[in-house]
């Protein structure tokens, strides 16, 4: 088995030839759009499944009560595990061709299923745009603290992880995605208060 998967030092891709069915290529600019491609369809497919979330949703607070309500446990349980594994086999590929190199901490290790959890958590979980914003946040962010001070204080972006994910928690638990509606809901409140308070204003001075 260790000659077939490499065991604990991995597997090389061998370099092929620069080309599409071989899926590899001599600059970056080809993964960009693929992976770009493959972004576009699980976008689709997750605001296809807009009403599925809503059936997951009541499926993990109470199975009878949502089977009683005419929701296909089996059914939605079985397309949510079929098309979540679809993504990971997607990634996983473009992991291993971009890469050509593969082990098992790079696909098993902890801190990848760390960074799968935060970007979903401080994007903002269970949106469909969510998770892109918190990749797009914290994997440049890692970049930019390994590559400036990773070798004085390795580390330190784990330590940043970890603010991050307390001020989401305390301040925006439904993730940075929920920013504009916040400030929405608070100006449309400075509105009624202003509303009510100019109404109480011109109350007053009839009553003068």
């Amino acid at each position: 088995m260790r000659g077939l998967t490499g065991g604990s030092l991995g597997l090389s891709l061998p370099y092929k030839a620069t080309s599409l069915a071989a899926f590899q290529f001599d600059g970056k600019e080809p993964y960009y759009f693929i992976i770009l491609l493959f972004w576009l369809i699980a976008v689709i497919l997750v605001w296809k499944m807009e009403r599925t979330r809503y059936y997951l949703e009541a499926i993990r607070e109470d199975q009878d009560a949502a089977a009683a309500l005419g929701i296909s446990v089996n059914k939605n349980l079985i397309k949510a595990a079929i098309i979540s594994a679809f993504m990971v086999g997607i990634g996983g590929a473009f992991y291993v061709q971009y890469f050509r190199y593969i082990d098992p901490a790079s696909i098993g290790g902890f801190s990848i299923a760390l960074n799968l959890a935060l970007v979903a958590i401080i994007g903002g979980s269970g949106t469909i745009f969510g998770p892109t914003i918190g990749a797009a946040i914290l994997i440049p962010l890692s970049e930019i603290l390994r590559s400036s001070v990773g070798s004085h204080l390795p580390g330190l972006h784990l330590l940043v992880y970890g603010i991050l994910l307390i001020i989401t928690i305390i301040y925006l638990p439904r993730g940075v995605i929920s920013i504009p509606g916040l400030i929405k809901a608070r100006k449309e409140h400075k509105a009624n208060l202003a509303m009510i308070d100019s109404g109480a204003a011109g109350g007053s001075g009839i009553n003068e």
